[in-house]
């Protein structure tokens, strides 16, 4: 699952889910990649939030990187 983000006519980036809406002129400038989706959805309103460019395999990186945190946490409950 991804977020889009996408800027209006203010200076404000609007994060939206997949199932936000495509219409009202909104350009997508970014995708948040799935391991920072936990930050994004944590954040208070308002709060200031810094976007950096990743490549495809930084992306893939930071998901397998998160898998194996989750896998290690899974094999220390058991």
């Amino acid at each position: 699952m991804h977020f889009k983000g996408k800027r209006g006519q203010t200076a404000e980036v609007i994060v939206l889910l997949n199932d936000g809406t495509t219409g009202g002129g909104f350009v997508t400038i970014g995708t948040v990649i799935s391991p920072d989706l936990d930050l994004i959805a944590l954040s208070r309103p308002s709060a200031t939030s810094r976007f950096l460019a990743v490549t495809m395999d930084k992306a893939i990186e930071a998901r397998k990187e998160r898998q194996k945190k989750f896998s290690d946490l899974t094999d220390l409950l058991r």
